[in-house]
């Protein structure tokens, strides 16, 4: 994928994400362009260069910086760039909103059940470890060589279940459910009918 694409990607997660937020419910904290405090104090992050990290820098963040900061730590740093790119938007934008972590055992374990489902693709169960290796690049290739759209479609599905069992384990996040499973959807690819 160029980096003009990689780069409209990020700025579209940054529309996603909105201005500032400081909501209690909110685990990450203080947020501005969806850079949480949480991950901020994590990079050490000082735009103000007070010698600390807190809501005075998160206040500080621009568009330009949250996209450049998203692109390098949740798109380049996870290897989500060596994955096939029709399924590079869905799990970018799940890597910011839940963790490049939670995306890529998301995409594992949806690699997994087509292994399960179809054996004569060939592939094999893989280890949900969130991290892309050589295993993982090669499942996905093959998996979506032979399932194209399909595929993305299943990981919009399997991030909906995550959310629905993130708020059943805790009840607190339900007012977040419906934003979070519309900004899944926008993700879903159109299966074109087939002609008879």
């Amino acid at each position: 994928m160029t980096a003009g694409l990689v780069e409209n990607m990020a700025r579209e997660i940054v529309r996603r994400e909105g201005g500032f937020v400081d909501d209690a419910a909110d685990p990450g904290g203080a947020t501005q362009h969806g850079v949480s405090l949480r991950y901020a104090r994590r990079m050490g992050l000082d735009i103000d260069r007070d010698g600390d990290t807190d809501a005075d820098d998160i206040r500080l963040v621009t568009p330009e910086q949250a996209a450049a900061l998203y692109v390098r730590d949740f798109f380049e740093a996870p290897g989500l760039d060596r994955l096939p790119e029709p399924l590079q938007p869905v799990l970018f934008d799940f890597a910011v909103n839940a963790g490049p972590a939670r995306a890529i055992i998301c995409l594992q374990e949806v690699l997994s059940e087509v292994a399960a489902a179809a054996p004569d693709l060939g592939l094999m169960p893989l280890a949900a470890d969130g991290r892309i290796g050589p295993k993982t690049r090669e499942a996905c290739r093959h998996a979506f060589e032979a399932m194209g759209p399909f595929l993305v479609n299943a990981v919009v599905e399997a991030r909906i279940a995550y959310y629905r069992d993130l708020v059943s384990r805790d009840p607190s996040r339900r007012r977040f459910l419906a934003g979070w499973i519309n900004r899944a959807n926008e993700f879903r690819l159109t299966i074109p009918e087939k002609a008879s």
